[in-house]
C-alpha cells in the first residue's frame, strides 16, 4: 500500500508540470500538489509501521518466545487513514472541478 501510494504521488508531481496555464486541465495544479503533500507522509507513516511491525515480531522469533503476534489497532488505523485521505482527495477533485 505504502509503495503504490508513493508511485501515485510520485506520478502526479511529474504529470503536474510547470504550467501556469488552467484552460483545459481537468484538475488544477495547486490540487495536484496538495493531494501529493496527502499521499506522501501517508506513505512514509505506511512504511514506518511495516518496519515497525517487522522488527517487533522478529525480535520474537529470533529469542524463540512466545509471544503475542497478532495487531488489532494497527491494520484498522492505517485503513482508516487511507480511507479519510482518499475522501479528503475525492472531494478536493470534485470541488476543483465543479469550482
Amino acid at each position: 500500500m505504502a509503495i503504490t501510494l508513493g508511485g501515485v504521488s510520485s506520478a502526479l508531481v511529474g504529470f503536474s508540470g510547470n504550467n501556469k496555464e488552467e484552460e483545459g486541465k481537468l484538475i488544477s495544479s495547486w490540487t495536484i500538489d496538495v493531494i501529493t503533500c496527502i499521499y506522501t507522509p501517508l506513505a512514509i507513516l505506511i512504511m514506518c509501521y511495516a518496519l515497525f511491525t517487522y522488527e517487533f515480531r522478529s525480535k520474537f522469533l529470533r529469542k524463540k518466545q512466545m509471544g503475542f503476534f497478532d495487531d488489532r489497532f494497527g491494520p484498522s488505523i492505517v485503513a482508516i487513514l487511507v480511507l479519510l485521505t482518499l475522501c479528503v482527495v475525492f472531494v478536493m477533485a470534485v470541488w476543483d472541478f465543479l469550482f
